[in-house]
């Protein structure tokens, strides 16, 4: 079923960024503005990290809220394009661990696909 489905196909335009600056805290009022839990870490309009919703609980929890991004954003991370099945995508969010991963193309980041966007589509589809 996932194979039929293509990142372009679930993408939404309307999703957050943040600065290697941002604290936690600031972090955190996003999350309740936004419900975004996962986000892309951009510096001159250019991708320089992913910092994932367990990286932030944890370090919520051991470290505060006054750390800032850039001092626990994952560097070394998966990405995928919108012409990626979802399938795809959910193979690269198994093997990464994460439950989100930013959407890259044409040189520059187009959103995030999360795990919920993706079981969100295959709920639809098998329920029809």
């Amino acid at each position: 079923v996932l194979r039929r489905f293509f990142v372009r196909d679930i993408l939404n335009p309307n999703f957050v960024t943040i600065s290697p600056e941002a604290s936690i805290n600031e972090i955190l009022g996003l999350i309740f503005i936004s419900h975004q839990e996962d986000f892309p870490v951009v510096e001159n309009n250019r991708l320089v990290g992913f910092l994932p919703r367990g990286e932030i609980i944890s370090v919520l929890h051991q470290r505060g809220k006054d750390v800032l991004a850039r001092e626990i954003m994952h560097h070394d991370f998966p990405t995928v394009g919108p012409d990626n099945s979802l399938y795809e995508v959910y193979n690269k969010l198994e093997l990464s661990g994460l439950r989100a991963v930013p959407v890259v193309g044409e040189g520059r980041l187009l959103g995030i696909v999360s795990m919920e966007d993706i079981s969100r589509i295959y709920g639809l589809v098998m329920n029809r």
